[in-house]
């Protein structure tokens, strides 16, 4: 006997519960680490008692470029495999530009992102000019 008490070296059933509902709560099937990190950041961000909303948002332009939000780098607008990729930002008025060369019209823009699911991202749309 190694003094485990009653449950001889077995974990009680309070334990094994709670420690099952913390696994299963803390992984969704459906949101990367990043996404969830994402999530958190953007409600610490909120003012209290106020939910912040949260969106996605897909830039595009022709060619890869750095996507900046609010003078932040949120990496390639584009996947490697050329696909457009889907930003995380919060619900609200943000600053987007793109890196590189500066043949793009308009050089800056301020939107106003509503609220939208990854299957339905906010469009925003940059042209290459002359």
């Amino acid at each position: 006997m190694l003094g485990l008490g009653s449950n001889d070296g077995h974990c009680s059933p309070e334990w094994r519960r709670s420690t099952r509902s913390n696994a299963i709560s803390s992984s969704s099937v459906f949101e990367s680490r990043h996404e969830r990190r994402d999530k958190r950041l953007v409600r610490a961000a909120a003012a209290p008692g106020q939910e912040a909303g949260v969106s996605y948002v897909i830039v595009q332009f022709s060619e890869p470029r750095e996507v900046f939000i609010d003078d932040q780098s949120q990496g390639d607008n584009l996947a490697a495999s050329g696909r457009p990729r889907a930003l995380f930002v919060g619900a609200g008025v943000h600053t987007f530009r793109l890196g590189g060369q500066p043949n793009v019209e308009p050089p800056t823009q301020i939107q106003d992102v509503p609220e939208r699911p990854i299957l339905d991202p906010f469009r925003v749309v940059f042209r290459k000019s002359a």
